[in-house]
């Protein structure tokens, strides 16, 4: 567990390292550029979520393989989930670029930063495509066991992005500044450079050779998706609803600094929760490996081990952002208002970040045994049974400032993470055929 949870972790550090540049970088050019870039960050995540549709689905099904010792599965499993990938990038991709003007709108922008927000977002429509193919080739080596591959890779990326980040936003050695617009070139090309990166040391390594043929095999399609899609559904909906909680959060009294605080307050909470993310592809590749080997027990005692060790690390995590909520909010933000709105968002919601150690690493355990829908409903009923209205309630009915949307999102969080564990409790996972 230890030698998959590892590189993980330093991973996901580094991913949290590249997304702190932007919004580093970003900073200085005010709380609209701050939201701006915060919403297209929004956008790459519900743009992941449609590739969780495939990626889930696949590295289940691979590593039911990989655990049965069926390799040429395996390959023809990774060569369908790369072909399905680049269909569904393109077609989103497009669909970015076509509405990106709609999307800011939807999200709650202003002239302001819809105007800035456009621009960046082209950046991410042309940056879907090699996105992508990264998460594909991530997928495939996860289901392996492989995790330090993906390391060396997101090293290329960040160091790609915060580089580029340094030069294009702020200007220097001849180049002018292109602000807002920089951090989304900056990003699409370090996005590039993955891909690049993972499709070259899959080659190398021999993963395709003797591979069958590449053709697409719509019933392989059918299978992916059919475990992914919840998945994908989950990821959508909990970002269309994220979409709704920027919007109230918007009409506030603190407005575009309240959204610039949230978008701060996530970036630097990241920190915390992307331990758990780690943990989370620890626990999907060791229980789908051990239920393909036939050993459904040690697929439950991997996932809780996954569990307590992410949990002593987030709950590390959770006693930082509570004590130095401020200074950590003032490395992202030179607005008081900001500085002070995401510090209380830190603070509030450093007392459920523990909790997500269970929804995110038991979820992604769930995940490997295939087990997906009951974690798209959970998602429904958290954010849109409470944690939407809620807030609605809380700000527009009673007339409440920022601090109730932190405690609703604090509090939907620790729902969502009781009911995670009833499920894997349960056991009916450990049944499950993908």
């Amino acid at each position: 567990m230890w030698q998959l949870a590892a590189p993980a972790v330093v991973t996901m550090l580094l991913q949290f390292v590249g997304g702190l540049a932007d919004m580093y970088f970003v900073g200085r050019l005010g709380p609209a550029a701050q939201a701006c870039v915060g919403m297209g960050g929004h956008v790459a995540l519900l743009l992941m979520a449609g590739s969780m549709a495939v990626t889930t689905g696949a590295v289940a099904v691979m590593a039911r393989h990989e655990g049965a010792r069926e390799r040429t599965s395996v390959v023809r499993t990774a060569q369908q989930c790369m072909l399905l990938s680049a269909v569904l990038a393109l077609v989103a991709g497009a669909i970015v670029y076509a509405l990106r003007r709609e999307i800011l709108g939807w999200l709650g922008a202003d002239q302001e930063v819809i105007r800035a927000g456009e621009q960046y977002l082209v950046f991410q429509a042309l940056g879907t495509l090699p996105q992508f193919t990264l998460l594909a080739c991530t997928a495939i080596l996860q289901s392996l066991g492989d995790l330090r591959t993906p390391l060396r890779i997101v090293a290329v990326v960040t160091a790609v992005n915060v580089l580029l980040d340094a030069v294009l936003v702020a200007g220097g050695a001849g180049i002018p500044a292109f602000g807002v617009v920089g951090a989304g070139m900056a990003s699409a090309s370090s996005r590039m450079a993955g891909a690049l990166a993972a499709m070259a040391l899959l080659a190398r390594s021999g993963f395709w050779s003797g591979a069958p043929q590449w053709r697409v095999d719509l019933r392989q399609w059918y299978r992916i998706l059919r475990i992914g899609y919840p998945t994908a559904l989950q990821n959508v909906l909990r970002n269309l609803a994220f979409a709704g909680y920027t919007q109230i959060l918007a009409t506030s009294p603190q407005g575009t600094s309240a959204v610039a605080a949230l978008f701060v307050g996530i970036r630097a909470e990241g920190l915390g929760y992307m331990p758990g993310v780690a943990y989370g592809r620890a626990a999907s590749t060791l229980v789908g490996q051990s239920l393909g080997a036939g050993l459904p027990e040690r697929a439950r005692q991997f996932g809780w081990v996954c569990t307590w060790q992410a949990l002593a690390v987030m709950s590390a995590f959770s006693a930082l952002f509570y004590a130095a909520a401020h200074p950590i909010a003032a490395m992202f933000s030179q607005d008081p208002r900001v500085v002070e709105l995401a510090a209380s968002y830190l603070r509030i919601n450093a007392l459920a970040e523990p909790t997500l150690a269970f929804s995110i690493v038991l979820g992604g355990a769930l995940q490997g045994a295939g087990d997906t829908r009951f974690q798209a409903l959970v998602s429904v009923l958290c954010m849109w049974i409470v944690r939407l209205p809620a807030t609605w309630w809380l700000m527009s009915r009673l007339g409440y400032d920022a601090d109730a949307a932190w405690w609703t999102m604090a509090g939907s969080t620790a729902i969502q993470a009781v009911l995670i564990v009833w499920r894997f409790r349960r056991g009916a996972w450990q049944k499950i055929l993908v």
